[in-house]
């Protein structure tokens, strides 16, 4: 069975056997982390996840409007995914 992604905690994202087996096999992947958690760069620098978002997220929460969000700008177009019907309960019709 293939899935679009994994999603997991920091307890799972912590685990490097999972994060190995998921990369090894090619599935997408979202795993939480704590704030301490390092990364190695391509540059072989290592820095935590807090280090990372120091340095590389220039825009801080409630800074004001997206760059697409400026006075002039149209809005961005995201398709709408079409959705699949739930599956039929296996208790239907059982009452």
């Amino acid at each position: 069975m293939r899935l679009d992604f994994v999603a997991g905690d920091e307890v799972y994202g912590a685990c490097p056997t999972l994060r190995a087996f998921l990369e090894e096999h090619r599935q997408a992947y979202v795993l939480g982390v704590r704030a301490t958690f390092t990364h190695t760069l391509g540059s072989g620098t290592c820095l935590t996840c807090e280090q990372v978002v120091a340095k590389h997220l220039k825009r801080k929460r409630g800074s004001g409007p997206l760059p697409h969000m400026a006075a002039g700008q149209p809005k961005p177009h995201f398709p709408r995914r079409a959705r699949r019907p739930p599956a039929p309960s296996p208790l239907a019709g059982l009452s």
